[in-house]
């Protein structure tokens, strides 16, 4: 007989804290039931009684007993009731802040950066001596931003004061203390800095910070000028925010009892771990996009190099929001009817300052949605820029030499959307959605994917549980991963013009690929990418086809130049062409505009008649 384990995980987001509890039979694993609660937005107040009142709830639902009669969590192995395992997943309120600082912004800063955001923290800014701000003006932004944490990084393993790095790393070093970084939760106590830079100058670095910062030592980040190394640094990152972090925030604390032997772990960390899972599973490149009310996290493994970014309109990450004047006249211009540019504006404002606010009309929904096209885009360009081949320098002279006029080599993105295969979206914003459609139509319109890809998507927005559990048994998770836990929503084909010269316009309806669909039964479907449409071809449910694609010359369908291109798959949407382009090309006009976007919505099947009616004017009520 199959062991059976029953597992509970909570999961506290920005906006949103969610329990859910799995039965696990064997490497089969099923969801009991789900609960969510709007989580507390005052940063001192305690999570645990949000957590108590879903848990409460879902044990009603599941006839399950969870609590003991002090609130606490049952644990089979000592009571014989209740769960196996329990595991709290929590991103509120940025689980651990950190200031990151380093000696050349996009190289050792760069690592540094990436080590910070993949330890699942929040980055309250990135510091360097090249950064373009005085020593007083870093000394400024560095004491303002309350953070628990500071990452240092710089200089090479070998020949480092020959190079000038050790020097410049540790009046780093210096200008950190100078500051006296400010503790979140212990303004008195010492600041923390982990120094992930070179061995060579751990003395030195720790001479210059004084008694001020108690300082902990990872693996150089940069142990090469060629070679990045960010466990070392990911894993004290994640220790302090065991040790320190949870024990001094009084918000976390009341979870303690309910996160188990492995203890909480940071929301972006489960998602990473099962980013990495999809991608062993599937075997291909993946891109995940975590689309939360709040948030958008980014995270990747192309090659098996994961990088994750995280963009955010609550201010806990360093870098500036996206303005509601921008993000409303994007969302305006993804409207298939024009709408008035106030109500637009009150729309995405209440979501900003309720964003865990479920919208109540088509109009509220549709305008929320418009707008996480532009947000998409713009995480997504971050993702970019930080998922990148490691940078170095091409000198002949030492650093201190060519400070500020060096010449740096590397550095170019590895994100090839057409490369990616596979693509899944995730989070609460998912969750929300009435049909396949709208969640197809934000990863075309906000990713813009190319060549062939398969699209998932996460329904019940489990992709942070999942990831708490692989800590246990990865196993397990992997098989989740690579069976049908996760939707198939559909499979994508989108020529793109290649670099090399392919025309980058064409004229309306003109061909831009040949798609052969061969189907379980062996029929053949053949079909064409046509120049400014969406076309759906309907599979039956849970039908799985072979997709090739034949580009016109000078397009490329994901493997190349005018390359034959395959991909099998399929889903609830069957197999969708795209053919506007990337970027998608849309008519100047406004309504022809309006009128172009309404037939692309159509295609998908994104919105009912009635709902279309309300974004209309004069059709309904939007507020």
């Amino acid at each position: 007989m199959m062991d059976r384990k029953l597992l509970a995980a909570v999961d506290v987001g920005q906006a949103t804290t969610q329990a859910a509890l799995f039965e696990s039979v064997g490497l089969s694993l099923r969801l009991q039931g789900l609960v969510r609660r709007p989580t507390p937005v005052d940063e001192g107040a305690c999570l645990r009684p949000v957590v108590l009142s879903a848990l409460t709830e879902l044990a009603a639902k599941t006839r399950v007993r969870l609590l003991d009669g002090d609130g606490g969590p049952l644990v089979a192995g000592a009571t014989g009731q209740g769960p196996d395992g329990w595991y709290v997943t929590t991103d509120s309120f940025g689980p651990l802040r950190v200031a990151v600082a380093g000696v050349i912004d996009d190289i050792s800063g760069q690592s540094a950066l990436k080590a910070a955001l993949v330890a699942g923290a929040a980055v309250a800014g990135l510091f360097a001596i090249n950064d373009g701000r005085e020593e007083h003006e870093k000394i400024r932004d560095l004491s303002s931003s309350p953070v628990d944490a500071v990452l240092l990084a710089g200089g090479v393993d070998e020949g480092l004061y020959a190079g000038g790095g050790g020097r410049q790393v540790v009046n780093m070093a210096r200008t950190i203390a100078r500051a006296a970084p400010r503790l979140r939760h212990n303004p008195a106590g010492r600041a923390c800095l982990v120094y992930a830079g070179s061995s060579e100058a751990r003395s030195d670095v720790t001479a210059a910070l004084g008694a001020g910062c108690e300082v902990l030592f990872a693996d150089n980040v940069r142990p090469d000028m060629g070679l990045e190394n960010l466990g070392g640094a990911r894993r004290a990152l994640l220790e302090l925010f065991s040790s320190q972090t949870v024990s001094a925030g009084r918000r976390w604390r009341g979870l303690v009892d309910f996160a188990g032997s492995r203890g909480i772990m940071p929301t972006a960390v489960g998602c990473a771990n099962a980013t990495e899972l999809l991608a062993a599973a599937w075997r291909h490149n993946v891109l995940v996009a975590d689309i939360s009310e709040a948030t958008i996290n980014i995270y990747s493994s192309i090659d098996r190099q994961l990088n994750r970014t995280v963009t955010d309109e609550v201010g806990l990450n360093y870098g500036n929001p996206i303005s509601l004047a921008d993000l409303a006249s994007a969302a305006a211009v993804w409207s298939p009817s024009e709408l008035p540019a106030e109500v637009v504006a009150n729309i995405l404002g209440l979501a900003r300052r309720r964003p865990a606010a479920v919208p109540q009309t088509w109009g509220e929904l549709m305008v929320r949605q418009f707008a996480a096209r532009e947000r998409l885009r713009v995480a997504l360009e971050a993702h970019r820029k930080v998922a990148a081949l490691v940078k170095g320098v091409r000198r002949q002279r030492n650093l201190d030499e060519v400070f500020g006029a060096y010449v740096a080599v590397g550095g170019q993105t590895i994100v090839d959307l057409s490369q990616i295969k596979l693509i899944l979206a995730t989070g609460r914003m998912m969750a929300e959605a009435t049909s396949p459609g709208q969640i197809l139509g934000l990863v075309l319109d906000g990713l813009g994917p190319q060549g062939i890809t398969q699209v998932l998507w996460d329904p019940s927005d489990l992709w942070p549980h999942l990831g708490a559990l692989s800590q246990d048994n990865e196993a397990l998770a992997a098989q989740v991963l690579g069976e049908e836990w996760l939707a198939r929503l559909a499979l994508v084909v989108a020529p793109i013009p290649d670099e090399g010269g392919g025309a980058l316009f064409k004229r309306q309806g003109q061909r831009l690929a040949t798609v052969r669909i061969e189907r379980e039964n062996g029929a053949m479907i053949q079909e064409t990418v046509d120049f400014g449409g969406i076309k759906r071809i309907a599979l039956e449910p849970g039908e799985t086809v072979r997709v090739t694609a034949y580009p016109e010359r000078g397009y490329n369908a994901g493997a190349g130049r005018g390359a034959t291109s395959r991909l099998s798959g399929g889903g609830e949407l069957g197999v969708v062409l795209d053919g506007r382009g990337r970027p998608i090309i849309m008519p100047g006009h406004p309504a022809r505009r309006r009128a172009k976007i309404a037939s692309w919505l159509a295609a998908l099947a994104a919105y009912p008649l009635e709902g279309m009616a309300v974004a209309a004017p004069g059709g309904g009520d939007l507020l």
